[in-house]
């Protein structure tokens, strides 16, 4: 369910870059008639990913289904990088990961003391960031144009958890 799930948000990350309503930023036109791969900055506590999750797993499933029928004649290349967990590292990160043009979105940033304010980071920069574990409304309430949650919000969530029982 996990890897079906990241396969979905991988591909949704690129139609929601369609569907903002700001003009196409440089790094995506270039990515667009560029020759190389469509990079992907995967900032997460690697330590913790590795050892309590399917996440990367599900990353790497991601990228051999779309890899194997290709994305706009392109190959999708994610790039890990260890943000610990730790504000200070996750900004140093996201500033690295904005500084390569080659990166066009950002999936990870899994907790909401440090997605939040490394939002603007990439909002600035015009990179599409999707936040998956983050439920702190305040992450969207930005009205930001490149970052989005894909976890409901925090007070709607015992509401749809009950309705499961």
């Amino acid at each position: 369910m996990q890897k079906k799930l990241l396969i979905l948000l991988i591909a949704a990350l690129f139609v929601l870059v369609s569907c903002t309503n700001r003009s196409l930023p440089e790094r995506d036109k270039v990515a667009l008639t560029d020759k190389n791969n469509i990079r992907v900055g995967i900032p997460v506590p690697l330590e913790f990913a590795e050892a309590n999750t399917d996440f990367l797993d599900g990353i790497g499933l991601a990228q051999e289904e779309i890899n194997a029928r290709g994305l706009m004649g392109k190959k999708i290349e994610p790039v890990i990088v260890d943000d610990r967990g730790v504000f200070k590292d996750a900004v140093e990160v996201a500033q690295n990961l904005v500084k390569d043009p080659d990166v066009v979105a950002v999936i990870g940033h899994w907790f909401s003391g440090i997605a939040i304010p490394v939002s603007s980071i990439y909002e600035k920069a015009g990179v599409l960031s999707i936040v998956p574990t983050v439920s702190n409304p305040e992450l969207t309430q930005k009205g930001y144009g490149f970052v989005f949650r894909i976890f409901p919000v925090i007070r709607k969530l015992p509401r749809r958890c009950a309705g499961m029982l």
